[in-house]
């Protein structure tokens, strides 16, 4: 199993370094516990590996409503917006009727078009305006998405998150996990990651798969590896004849 999957947040209180965006989204919740609030969509944004879409999949978890996504490989055509965002929007759920709840959840908002048209933003701005189901659009770049959208929703910033919070995440898969590994490892590895979780601990499973014990020269020696077949693919490549 993927330790991405495997260790990812179940709850909200289990996010990592995003404190003040979690605030953000209780308050949130708690207003549709009273009703439809003003904002009915919530816009996450921030750079790639900050817990956007793991956030979304703990919000769901721990409230009990009923996730529905749609993700970067389905199309973002106006009629695939419809027939799956627009529908669940105005419906309950299976066993609570129309007082159970579904989480909306469009990964990559800021590429909703995507090679097909651009009605999926037409009908997203129809959606987000009368839907009775709360809606999470996730994208890096805010600027992407139309400002109109925009004003629609609360927008919630993921912060780039810190070296030591990275690496303190990592501790705890690697005593979890059983691994033998020096600690300068794994700050090399969080150093390295520049801010996204998702990358650095994809690098400590790929590196714990390699080495029984995984040290800091290690670490280096196999990102120079890496770099360099990387290296002699591209020179193979351009000087093919």
């Amino acid at each position: 199993m993927l330790w991405t999957e495997k260790y990812a947040p179940r709850k909200l209180s289990e996010v990592v370094g995003q404190e003040m965006a979690i605030k953000e989204i209780k308050k949130w919740i708690e207003s549709w516990e009273r009703g439809i609030p003003q904002k009915r969509a919530l816009l996450f944004y921030g750079p790639p590996g900050t817990g956007k879409t793991a956030t979304a999949k703990a919000l769901a978890e721990e409230t009990g409503w009923l996730l529905i996504e749609m993700n970067a490989s389905d199309k973002r055509t106006m009629h695939e917006v419809q027939k799956i965002i627009g529908t669940a929007s105005k419906t309950g759920t299976l066993f609570e009727g129309t007082k159970g709840k579904k989480l909306l959840v469009l990964d990559e908002a800021d590429n909703i078009h995507g090679t097909a048209d651009r009605g999926g933003y037409q009908a997203l701005r129809e959606i987000i305006s009368s839907t009775d189901n709360p809606i999470i659009l996730i994208a890096n770049d805010r600027y992407s998405i139309p400002a109109d959208i925009q004003a629609q929703c609360q927008l919630v910033n993921f912060r780039r998150l810190r070296a030591d919070q990275i690496l303190k995440h990592l501790e705890k898969i690697a005593k979890n996990e059983k691994i033998k590994v020096d600690r300068k490892a794994l700050e090399l590895i969080a150093q390295r990651a520049d801010g996204d979780m998702r990358s650095a601990v994809e690098d400590f499973q790929m590196h714990a798969i390699v080495f029984p014990h995984l040290t800091s020269d290690k670490v280096l020696l196999f990102r120079r590896e890496r770099e360099k077949n990387v290296f002699d693919l591209l020179k193979g490549v351009l000087f093919a004849s």
